[in-house]
């Protein structure tokens, strides 16, 4: 007998969702590598941006940002922007979707842990840090870094 609530597994490439309905299904695979794009950078008055190298993602399929920021005094704030490409090494388009449109830290907020989904990318991924009001003695220290993921069957 159906139940009538019943939630069913959908049919499809979901392999994130495939591997909650089905754990033991030997066709679903998860690979993971984390790569550091920002390594703990002092954001003061020289420099107050850090732009990462564009790194070739195109073997994942999402990814998790971790970002580490550490603060000293009290600048004003911390601007996080990922960029992606479709080609040619180049990371020219900002990614906008969700809190990646706009992902800023303040003096009062740090210092920070956490991780971010990033949703999706095209082949290449990099990203940037500025930092505002900031001088030798009112800096920030961050870290980022991304796990990507690649299912495969």
């Amino acid at each position: 007998m159906a139940l009538a609530n019943a939630v069913q597994c959908p049919t499809g490439d979901w392999a994130w969702l495939a591997k909650v309905c089905n754990p033991t299904d030997v066709h679903t695979a998860v690979d993971r590598t984390c790569v550091t794009l920002i390594d703990a950078i002092k954001l003061d008055d020289n420099p107050t941006s850090y732009t990462s190298t564009c790194t070739d993602v195109s073997a994942y399929d999402y990814g998790m940002l971790f970002l580490d920021i550490a603060v000293n005094g009290a600048p004003t704030d911390v601007l996080f922007e990922l960029y992606t490409g479709c080609a040619d090494n180049a990371c020219t388009y900002k990614i906008m979707d969700g809190p990646l449109g706009d992902l800023r830290y303040d003096d009062t907020c740090c210092p920070r842990v956490e991780s971010i989904a990033i949703p999706y990318f095209c082949d290449y991924l990099s990203v940037k840090a500025t930092a505002t009001g900031t001088d030798a003695d009112k800096y920030f220290t961050v870290t980022a870094k991304v796990c990507l993921v690649k299912n495969s069957y």
